[in-house]
């Protein structure tokens, strides 16, 4: 996997699936997402790194933010509504190139 070290060192259990995908989330997301980016080929467009980049930006001066003073209830709400919509994004690329793979065969990384 993503972190050879400890215990993850070796394949784990499907079952432990389960337990990432609720208690890891974020992770789980990105590993999936590096996996799919790297054994087929696929890039991030300009937009992607833009919108993933302004939303991790704010998550982190959201929770800065909350260690020097009383970030609004309403304002870590919004960090977290545009987190998840960042991932549903994510996920449904991911499921349509996925999909794309299946349906047309892999041919190797391309040239460029």
């Amino acid at each position: 996997g993503l972190f050879p070290c400890g215990p993850l060192a070796e394949p784990q259990d499907q079952n432990c699936l389960f337990a990432e995908a609720c208690c890891c989330f974020n992770l789980a997301l990105s590993a999936n997402r590096f996996m799919v980016q790297t054994r087929f080929n696929k890039m991030n467009t300009t937009c992607d790194d833009c919108i993933i980049w302004t939303v991790c930006l704010f998550d982190c001066l959201v929770c800065v933010a909350s260690a020097v003073v009383d970030v609004p209830e309403e304002i870590r709400m919004l960090a977290d509504c545009a987190t998840m919509s960042v991932n549903g994004c994510m996920h449904a690329q991911q499921h349509i190139e996925i999909e794309d793979i299946k349906r047309n065969g892999y041919a190797g990384p391309t040239t460029r």
